[in-house]
């Protein structure tokens, strides 16, 4: 398969998981839509909100595995995706950052953000010391992004640029993929 074909693949996979994060998920206190907008930026109850002390890959980032490039972005949004459906979460507001509320989503059985850590879907940011053992954990174990022993870039491990528009960038990514 030619890297223009590997190309196509990989954003057709990408939309179809964004067509798959618009959905309903369960709360602890009602029903409620969680959206995934980017990265560990959710919008809850209609409020946005950050997933405190992580960093999700966007969908569209790719890992190198055995000299390969995978799909890691579009598995991890999958990951946090399943993990809001399959059971009750609610959310807390810790402070603010870039006036977006940075906030601790759990169920009744993990923290999310630390769970998403120890799979090796998520890395630390570069502040947070919170983490950093399940990081060192998942990155030992080689799971997640953290396969074939990736290291991802240090961009990686800030939060998410909130004036990024992520359906037009996949929009338009797939726009030139069709034109290449």
């Amino acid at each position: 398969m030619n890297q223009k074909t590997k190309s196509r693949y990989m954003t057709l996979f990408a939309t179809a998981c964004l067509a798959m994060l618009s959905a309903t998920g369960p709360t602890a206190d009602e029903s409620s839509s969680i959206r995934i907008l980017q990265n560990n930026l959710l919008e809850v109850k209609g409020q946005k909100m950050i997933l405190f002390g992580i960093v999700i890959p966007t969908a569209t980032d790719k890992c190198e595995s055995s000299d390969k490039q995978w799909p890691c972005g579009a598995s991890a949004t999958l990951r946090l995706s399943s993990i809001f459906k399959s059971a009750p979460f609610s959310c807390v507001r810790l402070e603010k950052s870039e006036n977006l509320p940075l906030a601790r989503c759990s169920n009744s059985q993990f923290d999310i953000a630390e769970q998403l850590v120890l799979e090796g879907w998520a890395i630390t940011v570069a502040d947070n010391l919170e983490y950093v053992s399940q990081e060192r954990d998942a990155k030992e174990q080689q799971v997640g992004i953290w396969r074939d022993g990736y290291s991802p870039p240090a961009h990686w491990r800030t939060y998410p640029n909130l004036e990024f528009n992520f359906i037009e960038d996949l929009q338009c990514s797939a726009c030139a993929v069709r034109k290449q």
